[in-house]
């Protein structure tokens, strides 16, 4: 079990951010720039609630810059399936009212529920990271 679990619901200009505690309680809802910044202001954010191992993020993305970021800073990433998230958005808001401040809830507290049976995103090792900043010859 996870200290805390971040939703991430990513966008092209921004993110929206929501991190759960291990009882499911809102601990903070923020926005971030995709930007140099941005990242680094999420990366500092994250590292607020507690070791970055215990600080679990969920995402809707396999790969990608904010993932790799996260990565980097020592968090355990989950790329959650779409279908999957909007199949247990629509069980719990039968509404089917869509914000992106709640769907980064939703993914929060799917991690959060679903956390033992998902699988976190591998870092690439340093060897595979070497190669892909050699230029092309």
């Amino acid at each position: 079990m996870y200290q805390a679990c971040v939703g991430i619901d990513w966008a092209t200009t921004e993110h929206v951010v929501c991190v759960l505690d291990s009882n499911g309680r809102r601990l903070s809802r923020f926005r971030v720039e995709h930007t140099e910044d941005g990242l680094d202001d999420l990366v500092e954010r994250l590292g607020r609630f507690g070791d970055r191992v215990d600080v679990a993020v969920g995402i809707e993305r396999p790969d990608g810059l904010v993932v790799d970021r996260l990565l980097e800073a020592g968090h355990s990433v989950v790329a959650v399936k779409p279908a999957a998230i909007r199949a247990y958005g629509s069980a719990e808001t039968p509404s089917g009212a869509k914000s992106d401040p709640a769907d980064a809830e939703t993914i929060a507290e799917y991690l959060r529920l679903k956390a033992d049976r998902l699988d976190p995103i591998r870092p690439y090792s340093p060897q595979t990271r070497a190669l892909s900043l050699d230029p092309p010859v």
